[in-house]
């Protein structure tokens, strides 16, 4: 039983370490997969009816130690649009990114798509990542 509170003790201990050196867990885990670049995996549109245009904001995290360049991005879905590119995101800095998504015409329910950025980062040319919305 004494190895289980040594194994929290650890796991806290490295978690603590991995924060304080990259700033979160999650940039710790993206920098152990080797990726330079963090974005939230899902991101949620809202609803509308179809023909509706939404819209948010995806933020891009630089974990690296040097700027990256998101250069152009794409969809599965000609529905989507990627605003506010090219730009340049400073080692440890965020930038915004808009996204767009005209409704689709649907029955009601969840849609979601892929989006992909692409970067001039060797370790991590592009960028996934999910949008979605709720069709009423």
């Amino acid at each position: 039983m004494k190895w289980i509170g040594g194994v929290a003790v650890l796991f806290i201990g490295v978690t603590l370490g991995a924060t304080a050196v990259y700033g979160s867990p999650e940039a710790a885990l993206a920098r152990l997969r080797g990726d330079s670049l963090l974005v939230e995996p899902h991101l949620d549109l809202g609803a509308g009816k179809p023909g509706t245009v939404l819209e948010a904001n995806a933020i891009i995290r630089n974990v690296s130690d040097h700027p990256i360049r998101l250069v152009g991005g794409t969809s599965d879905c000609s529905c989507t649009s990627i605003r506010d590119l090219p730009v340049s995101i400073g080692p440890g800095e965020s930038a915004s990114v808009g996204i767009q998504m005209n409704v689709p015409p649907a029955d009601g329910g969840r849609l979601s798509r892929t989006v992909i950025l692409r970067t001039d980062d060797p370790a991590q040319p592009v960028l996934r990542f999910a949008i979605g919305c709720r069709v009423e």
